[in-house]
């Protein structure tokens, strides 16, 4: 895993060995991370939440490609120290990147957290569509994601009639829908 473009391009990130975490290939990143940009109109200012952070990548790369700062939850204590430890070798510092250890589904309660204008969700592919999507409503009723956020949503391809099912049941817009081998990546906002 490295960091493929901006201020901390090159830059080999650590992974957590093992099933723990699914990291998203290089590949995928870049794709995903040009599609971000189009549809962003750039990375700058932007806040980004990293959900499920595993190695925290998606989150360096904003910070990496502009990004104001990114928060980056992991549940898992050893993955959350390998999000510290790639933070430390990007030298972030706390002004633009936050590591939260704590599950996900309790970020919409939690106090001082800003409005996020982009959300990755790359949990591992266990989890539930229904309930992750529902978490989405969670934190925008709890004024956790800007007017104009998107949300990133990775998941395995066995699972797509089921998450796109359940996109369309949102008050929320699929902006962009692609595969990536068994890997699918929806992108949506606000209607």
């Amino acid at each position: 895993m490295r960091v493929i473009a901006g201020d901390f391009r090159g830059r080999n990130l650590k992974v957590l060995k093992g099933d723990n975490t699914r990291p998203t290939t290089d590949r995928v990143k870049e794709s995903l991370m040009s599609s971000l940009y189009s549809l962003c109109g750039g990375f700058d200012d932007l806040k980004v939440l990293d959900a499920f952070a595993g190695s925290g990548q998606l989150g360096i790369e904003a910070l990496s490609r502009g990004a104001e700062e990114a928060w980056f939850c992991e549940k898992n204590r050893e993955a959350a120290r390998v999000v510290e430890s790639n933070l430390a070798l990007c030298k972030l510092d706390s002004k633009r990147a936050h590591l939260v250890q704590s599950d996900t589904f309790k970020l919409s309660s939690r106090v001082g957290l800003p409005a996020f204008d982009l959300v990755f969700l790359d949990p591992p592919y266990a989890f539930d569509a229904e309930r992750l999507l529902s978490w989405v409503g969670e934190m925008e009723q709890a004024g956790r994601l800007s007017a104009q956020a998107l949300i990133s949503y990775e998941y395995a391809k066995r699972d797509a009639a089921k998450v796109e099912a359940l996109l369309d049941t949102l008050k929320w817009t699929t902006v962009s829908l692609r595969s990536y081998g068994d890997t699918v990546i929806a992108i949506f906002k606000r209607s």
